[in-house]
């Protein structure tokens, strides 16, 4: 959280955990290597939540439509779909803040933030057992 000054710092680790989904899903192949392609395991997932619909209550149902239609999990992998997803993530606040201006911080210090999930994404493969 380091990388953020005012007025991010409040929200420095929410931001940084949606950061580092952009850096999972834009370099997938080298995290996942025996994984199917992104679009493919993105694919998988909607495809698995609609095996469970009926156990899934509807308010929780519209909300995965939404994302399936919208493919969030996909549009991770680029910084547009971050952006996107954090004026989302606005909109939910109880006191209104612009999470999306914080792209920003991501481009200014893009490589920075990489490599802190570079070292840090070995360590939660490492913690669920992933080889």
């Amino acid at each position: 959280m380091r990388r953020f000054e005012r007025p991010f710092r409040r929200y420095g680790a929410v931001l940084t955990d949606v950061f580092y989904d952009h850096f999972l899903a834009a370099g997938w192949c080298g995290h996942c290597a025996e994984a199917p392609p992104l679009g493919e395991f993105v694919s998988g997932f909607y495809e698995s939540v609609e095996a469970v619909r009926e156990s899934v209550p509807a308010q929780a149902w519209e909300v995965l439509e939404h994302m399936r239609r919208a493919d969030w999990l996909g549009s991770y992998a680029t910084v547009t779909g971050i952006e996107m997803t954090l004026r989302r993530m606005s909109r939910r606040l109880r006191r209104p803040f612009d999470l999306a201006a914080a792209v920003e911080v991501l481009e200014k210090e893009y490589e920075g933030f990489r490599e802190d999930f570079e070292a840090f994404f070995p360590e939660v493969r490492k913690e669920c057992l992933i080889a």
